[in-house]
């Protein structure tokens, strides 16, 4: 049909690659696992979100190593994928943080970068584990108290004379 100019060898990675790749990107997507687990105890749906991550990980990273392989084939994987929305909101940061690591991480290897993919997973869990663990997923919740609770209705109004908190 399309004569690319170029062999199946040439075209796709061999045996070997796709198994120090599936091995190097499994291992660093079971860190990030790990690792939203932790920072992420108090989330109803952090081993949900978690299994997102560690399969998305490997998706990007095979595919990856398919379009590094030939320009024509990224083409038309792009034209094929950019017809896929994605509406699911995240509207928590931390959330967004581990997308971007998990695709990062899943580049990298599928770039096969496999020692800086190591090393920088190395480096963000340690991060994610310093800077996130104990942050709330939910929003804050606020309550107001009156001094002495007089005129209180159980809303967030302000006693009559408490204006400007003073």
């Amino acid at each position: 049909m399309f004569d690319l100019g170029l062999t199946a060898a040439q075209l796709f990675p061999s045996l070997r690659e796709i198994l120090n790749l599936l091995l190097v990107v499994m291992l660093c997507a079971g860190v990030m696992f790990l690792v939203y687990r932790y920072v992420s105890p108090d989330e109803p749906d952090a081993l949900e979100f978690a299994s997102t991550i560690f399969v998305m990980t490997v998706t990007i990273g095979l595919l990856v190593s398919i379009i590094k392989q030939a320009p024509a084939i990224s083409f038309g994987l792009f034209g094929a994928m950019s017809i896929v929305r994605f509406r699911t909101p995240l509207k928590q940061p931390k959330r967004i943080i581990f997308v971007l690591i998990a695709s990062t991480i899943g580049v990298c290897c599928g770039a096969g970068a496999f020692a800086t993919t190591s090393l920088g997973t190395i480096v963000l869990s340690l991060l994610s584990i310093a800077l996130l663990r104990g942050q709330s997923s939910s929003a804050p919740k606020i309550k107001a108290a009156a001094a002495n609770g007089a005129g209180m209705t159980g809303t967030n109004e302000r006693p009559p004379g408490r204006r400007w908190g003073l």
